[in-house]
């Protein structure tokens, strides 16, 4: 994308207008095109802190998550799919049918609150290389399930 000079030095819609670049991982950079902090989410360098425990961010939604990460690591298809929400998309099952499998390792790296959702993001990690999901978790007949999930090939295989 290519923005003009003059169009930089109309302040109202340069700083309205924002980037944003995820490491993959849970760490993040953003901020407004003419980098000035407008938002409480805005930083050049945004990493989780060490020691990060997401499942004391997690609430009511760590159980069901720690069941839906155990049903990854073994390879329970069925189980992962007994997560998703009610009326969900066949092709939100199917990232999951994808995966690389065996799984050795399943991280929570990342988790946020959006309105009614919750959007958690996992490192899928084994012998043919890591994936990061970014689930969208809401209530559905009384329990925290999958509404959307997307599916990002990270890096090599792990030894």
């Amino acid at each position: 994308m290519r923005i003009e000079r003059e169009e930089l030095l109309r302040l109202d819609s340069s700083l309205r207008r924002a980037w944003l670049e995820s490491d993959g991982v849970g760490g993040f950079a953003a901020s407004t095109i003419l980098l000035c902090a407008t938002s409480q989410y805005h930083g050049l360098l945004v990493a989780l802190p060490p020691g990060f425990n997401p499942h004391a961010a997690l609430g009511d939604l760590a159980t069901p998550l720690e069941a839906h990460r155990r049903a990854l690591v073994v390879g329970d298809l069925r189980a992962m799919q007994a997560h998703l929400a009610p009326g969900v998309p066949g092709e939100v099952a199917t990232v999951y049918e994808r995966l690389p499998s065996p799984i050795g390792r399943v991280d929570v790296v990342g988790c946020a609150r959006l309105g009614l959702y919750r959007v958690v993001k996992l490192r899928v990690a084994g012998p043919q290389g890591v994936v990061v999901l970014q689930e969208r978790w809401v209530v559905a007949d009384g329990t925290w399930r999958i509404a959307l999930v997307e599916a990002t090939n990270s890096s090599a295989p792990t030894p």
